[in-house]
């Protein structure tokens, strides 16, 4: 009764409806349709809960991408009864060996099993490995069919359409100075558009030159482009420069004037208003759309999960009995596999006596002392005499110079015959 218990639900469009969470549409509804009256009406004490208006599009959201993780995650299980599994004949057979050729306690076996009986353990732990990579392929697969993955997709899309929303509702008055420049720049053009080129004064362009660009297709001043000028052959850098540095004088002058009267483009500025506010709620639809597509999805692999799956209940099931020999045998895979690569690795090489220091012998040499200077005692340093009548340029020289000027000769050391 209690498996049956958890079976129930309630029905997603009313909650006073409880139905096996194995059918597809609610019988009661299709009653209550055809009948055209509610089949359980409300107690005083017990009121009938309906369905609440939900107007806030962002905990929808993060209900439903809950909603998604906890029925439809990527970790979902079978719902369905498994039946019980018992060891194999394999495995009891071998415990059996092993207390006949031991006569120590059930425990003392399983360790002398597990730390000398790494051929016989052998073929229980291939066993589970097996076992245990088939059962994870065929609940990928299982999973895969249920579109399980392609929900933690979708919920994901949602919440980055969620994300996008907000920073769209966060960045609105931005939007919305933007618009009204743009609205302002549009009527600066058509003012500009106004303006012929042949009698504008521009600075350093003559009636001649404003005729040949007016040949060239640019008549007005807002005409005047980088892109057009360059078509104009003959017309130079320095003009190039002077005539956009008059247009965009002529552009920031007329936007001052048009944001004057600032009253005739509030019909401008509503328009692009109104067109925020629509792609703001045209994002909102799509969102709640989204939300109710994917609950449906959710709420099908709800009812699919207790849905029995031959394949991956043989897989899950062998899975199991793997799990019970090694737990019979008392073997750890972990440990099993720790032991058989210890019992593997070579025997580290001797280490080789160590070899005895080198002392360094003691030079019986004097080190010579640093020559002094004989007037102030400061160290010195070679230097070369810069006249052409010193015989011997090389000397020693105070390192005070020229606070001190004592000297010493060089003398150089006799070749031995």
């Amino acid at each position: 009764m209690t498996l049956l218990e958890k079976g129930l639900g309630s029905c997603l469009s009313n909650a006073a409806h409880i139905i096996p969470s194995l059918s597809a549409p609610c019988p009661w509804c299709r009653i209550e349709k055809e009948l055209g009256r509610p089949l359980f009406p409300a107690s005083p004490s017990h009121p009938q809960t309906t369905q609440p208006v939900r107007t806030d599009l962002q905990h929808e959201v993060v209900r439903v991408v809950r909603f998604a993780r906890e029925y439809a995650g990527e970790n979902v299980q079978p719902m369905w009864r498994r039946s019980d599994v018992k060891p194999s004949k394999d495995a009891t057979k071998q415990l059996r060996e092993n207390a006949t050729s031991s006569t120590a306690p059930a425990t003392a076996t399983r360790l002398h099993f597990l730390l000398n009986g790494h051929a016989s353990a052998q073929p229980f732990v291939d066993r589970h490995a097996a076992t245990r990579t088939t059962a994870v392929r065929e609940l990928d697969r299982w999973r895969t069919d249920l579109g399980i993955w392609e929900i933690n997709a979708r919920a994901e899309k949602l919440r980055q359409r969620l994300r996008t929303l907000d920073r769209l509702k966060a960045n609105r008055p931005v939007l919305l100075a933007q618009a009204k420049d743009r609205v302002i720049a549009a009527a600066a053009v058509r003012t500009m558009h106004n303006l012929p080129l042949d009698t504008a004064s521009v600075p350093g362009i003559g009636a001649g030159l404003r005729a040949h660009l007016v040949r060239y297709g640019i008549a007005t001043a807002a005409d005047v482009t980088r892109e057009s000028l360059a078509t104009v052959p003959g017309l130079g850098d320095a003009r190039i420069a002077a005539l956009l540095l008059w247009h965009d004088r002529i552009m920031v002058e007329a936007q001052r004037s048009v944001a004057r009267d600032i009253s005739s483009l509030e019909g401008g500025i509503a328009l692009e208003t109104a067109s925020l506010d629509r792609h703001i709620a045209h994002v909102e639809d799509g969102l709640r759309a989204d939300c109710a597509d994917l609950e449906h999805r959710v709420s099908k692999v709800r009812k699919r999960v207790w849905l029995v799956d031959r394949t991956v209940e043989e897989a899950l099931r062998a899975q199991d009995q793997a799990v019970m020999d090694l737990e019979l045998l008392g073997i750890d895979p972990n440990a099993h596999a720790a032991l058989a690569r210890a019992s593997t690795l070579p025997s580290p090489p001797a280490l080789a006596p160590a070899k005895p220091k080198k002392t360094k012998k003691k030079s019986g040499k004097i080190k010579r002392q640093p020559m002094t200077c004989p007037a102030c005692g400061a160290p010195m340093v070679k230097r070369w005499a810069n006249t052409a009548q010193a015989i011997n340029k090389l000397f020693f020289g105070c390192s005070t110079y020229p606070r001190c000027t004592g000297s010493r000769p060089v003398t150089r050391k006799r070749a031995k015959p």
